[in-house]
């Protein structure tokens, strides 16, 4: 069934992608370099933010002779890309979160690449990684890392007070209530959600935000699953079971040791190291809790690279990110600060990342191969909106909840009736 969604979805998105890149004046993506005499060297240039970039850049540039890559830190490619696209001084290579690729590809500012790295993607990544850059049937990116979800967790306070490691949710909220009994400056978990976390969080549940019937979009964002998922934590707010601290009195609480597990992307395991590092051997990971036992992730971050539209050197560019994103040396080079959990989004490539991250912290345990596991279980449908209309109004209405003037299950409707209203004027047809 899965696989037949996807192909359903795939078609309504290549007629998406086809109207869209018409109203955006279109482009030949032919994905040749546009000059017929390659040069000696070829000269690209790189967007990225994402830490270790220059390292990569500086590992690459020492290993191919041929192809020199500069890098250029832009930590907010989303809000450049078009602009850059439109003036046609796009970079050769930038890096954009999953989130962000579809609305940039339904707008016409990124290459085609399948004929470049159809295959790769095919053979390197799983399914409920590669579906990410993969629309309409066309690749547009390719995986880098991914920011898979795990439970980090203070194993000596879970033994202090005898508390199991929740395999489901309701073991959670179960241990929830015995910390908060044991100690009521304690808590298990900040409650500190944004709309990202959220939205991994019904991803997790099962929740396909966004699917499709030949060419017409189905938006369901305001569904049952997405309302279990906000009940579940409004009912942990409403009881005061989880740390209500935002910004540096979060910080603090962390610091002081004050909550119990960070439900979180692998990535997240970095920052702890280095922002509490008074911890040190204290903590341990687990996979995500579940709401039926059956093993299931999600992606809460992670990064891609694309060619945006435009880019004179595709063949150059594909070569770098092929190299970036297959390759131990690239991994190595890009973690050899060693204070970065990142998983690759590669599954080869994962024991190269352990490879630079010490687990002393984490009690010896390597929780990259927890992360391995974790990727493995990921539902498969998830699709992320083809327009930024979601995101932004998502993030608007979190800022609400944390002011207390909705609640969490109150976020979903209007997302979607913007949304709808969003694709409608774009010319695209949307069941309701």
């Amino acid at each position: 069934m899965r696989t037949s969604l996807r192909r359903t979805a795939c078609a309504a998105v290549v007629a998406s992608l086809s109207l869209l890149a018409t109203a955006c004046g279109g482009s030949d993506s032919s994905g040749k370099d546009a000059s017929g005499d390659k040069p000696a060297v070829t000269h690209l240039t790189l967007w990225a933010g994402t830490k270790g970039s220059r390292e990569i850049v500086e590992a690459f540039n020492k290993s191919h002779k041929d192809i020199q890559v500069k890098l250029e830190e832009v930590p907010d490619n989303d809000t450049k890309i078009p602009n850059a696209v439109k003036a046609g001084n796009a970079p050769d290579i930038a890096v954009l979160q999953y989130n962000q690729l579809p609305k940039h590809a339904a707008q016409g500012e990124l290459e085609d690449i399948s004929a470049q790295v159809g295959e790769t993607v095919k053979a390197k990544f799983p399914e409920s990684v590669r579906q990410l850059v993969t629309l309409g049937d066309k690749v547009w990116g390719v995986p880098n890392d991914a920011g898979v979800m795990v439970m980090f967790y203070r194993k000596d306070l879970f033994e202090k007070y005898g508390i199991e490691v929740p395999k489901t949710w309701d073991d959670f909220k179960a241990a929830a209530e015995k910390v908060k009994k044991a100690d009521k400056s304690l808590s298990l978990a900040p409650a500190n959600l944004d709309a990202n976390l959220i939205t991994a969080m019904c991803w997790q549940a099962g929740a396909t935000w966004f699917s499709a019937d030949g060419g017409t979009w189905k938006v369901d964002i305001d569904n049952e699953i997405s309302h279990k998922v906000a009940d579940y934590w409004d009912d942990l707010a409403d009881r005061k079971l989880l740390d209500a601290s935002e910004g540096e009195a979060l910080t603090k609480q962390k610091v002081d040791g004050r909550i119990l597990t960070e439900v979180s992307g692998i990535w997240a395991g970095g920052y702890m190291k280095t922002g509490q590092p008074d911890q040190s051997g204290k903590w341990a990971v687990a996979p995500l809790p579940t709401w039926d036992r059956t093993p299931a992730s999600a992606m809460f971050g992670g990064t891609s690279f694309v060619v945006p539209e435009g880019a004179k050197n595709v063949d150059a560019a594909v070569e770098f990110i092929t190299w970036a994103t297959t390759t131990p040396e690239a991994v190595k080079a890009r973690l050899a600060e060693g204070t970065s959990s990142t998983l690759p989004a590669n599954p080869e490539l994962a024991e190269a990342a352990s490879s630079t991250f010490d687990p002393a912290y984490f009690g010896g345990q390597d929780i990259h191969a927890v992360a391995r596991e974790a990727l493995k279980t990921m539902p498969s449908d998830w699709a992320y909106s083809p327009t930024a209309t979601t995101d932004t109004r998502l993030a608007d209405a979190m800022g609400k909840v944390k002011a207390g003037d909705i609640r969490l299950s109150e976020i979903f409707a209007p997302a979607e009736t913007a949304t709808v209203a969003d694709l409608k004027n774009r010319g695209l047809k949307v069941a309701q």
